[in-house]
């Protein structure tokens, strides 16, 4: 929804298609770990980096079924300059919004207190950390119009002044609509991610240094924390299982991530395991099964051959030492106790 007061198309917060089309780009870059600046990571932190398998496409209809004049967009003359967050919830929002159960709703905005960037609500499923009640009318993502998209892949769109040009806003709080949390929450719970290190304080800028808050190295290169565009490089392979448990669980976003030709996500995609290729410590993550104790992992070889049979850890979290076999391909399965529901990975 591309808020404006009467302004030309691609003049002020009435921007353009291609404005919009460049942070579409931006999005599925990020979220599917194909961003140019992965390389930019530190090389200690580089296998943290994973795939989402999530992408976004603009919609075609409209919730009538009328074709949009242009692919994801609705044009809107809010009939004022700026807008405050308490206006856009009671009046731009309801007055706007399509089907929550079918769209991701993200509205560009002038807002009136330049200090506003972004927001977005919460998902109300089960996963730690969040709760509270959904609004189906205030669902979906708020931006200022001069965060969306990327100056470098659409140079002539209208965007912020700072080093917030390369649509790394809406990737953040794309994260927050998927119940990802900040990664600078505490040293103690922290995000309810288990593989992004604790920290403590926002990042600003792009640092020229290592930082350390909680007695590790904080991943300021996360997409949730503060720092700068360019710096912004990646989510963690527990950030991606958090969010695929909310697309799993979640009413709206299951809904959303079924429209179409999008296919239902299957409880295989609960079962994480991470970092893979590896020959040390590998992580199984369980945590959004429930009673994730009540189930067996077991390893075979590239033959058939058992080499363990253990239960997860009750917290969902099971860390498992690789660090003494050979190297080679092997199978790890997951097998639910009540069920017999059955999960197969390889690992290398």
């Amino acid at each position: 929804h591309i808020v404006h007061n009467g302004e030309a198309i691609g003049e002020g917060p009435n921007i353009s298609s291609r404005q919009v089309q460049s942070q579409v780009e931006v999005l599925n870059e990020d979220f599917r770990g194909r961003n140019a600046n992965l390389d930019h990571i530190r090389s200690e932190l580089r296998h943290l980096a994973a795939d989402a398998k999530i992408e976004f496409v603009l919609a075609n209809l409209d919730p009538e079924g009328n074709r949009l004049e242009e692919a994801g967009i609705h044009r809107y003359n809010g009939r004022r300059e700026s807008w405050g967050k308490e206006d856009i919830n009671a009046i731009l929002k309801p007055a706007t919004f399509f089907d929550p159960y079918r769209y991701l709703n993200i509205w560009t905005v002038n807002f009136s207190n330049p200090s506003n960037v972004g927001e977005a609500q919460w998902p109300s499923s089960g996963v730690a950390g969040l709760g509270g009640v959904q609004d189906p009318q205030t669902d979906g993502i708020i931006v200022g119009y001069q965060y969306i998209g990327s100056r470098e892949k659409y140079p002539e769109g209208n965007y912020s002044a700072t080093n917030f040009d390369m649509g790394r806003t809406l990737t953040h709080e794309v994260g927050h609509w998927l119940g990802l949390r900040h990664t600078f929450e505490n040293c103690e719970q922290g995000d309810y991610v288990d593989d992004t290190p604790a920290q403590v304080g926002y990042t600003s800028n792009c640092p020229g240094s290592d930082r350390s808050s909680c007695g590790s190295l904080d991943l300021w290169e996360n997409f949730m924390d503060y720092t700068e565009d360019a710096c912004q490089a990646l989510f963690t392979h527990g950030q991606v299982a958090r969010m695929r448990a909310v697309v799993a669980i979640d009413s709206m976003r299951n809904s959303v991530a079924n429209q179409g030709n999008v296919s239902l996500l299957p409880l295989e995609e609960l079962v994480s395991i991470y970092p893979n290729p590896t020959h040390s410590t590998l992580s199984v993550d369980l945590s959004f099964m429930p009673d994730p104790q009540r189930a067996h992992l077991t390893l075979f070889n590239s033959v058939g051959a058992r080499i363990w049979r253990i239960r997860p850890s009750a917290s969902g979290l099971t860390k498992v030492d690789l660090s003494y076999m050979e190297k080679g391909v092997y199978l790890l399965r997951y097998q639910r106790d009540s069920d017999g529901y059955t999960v197969v990975r390889k690992i290398v």
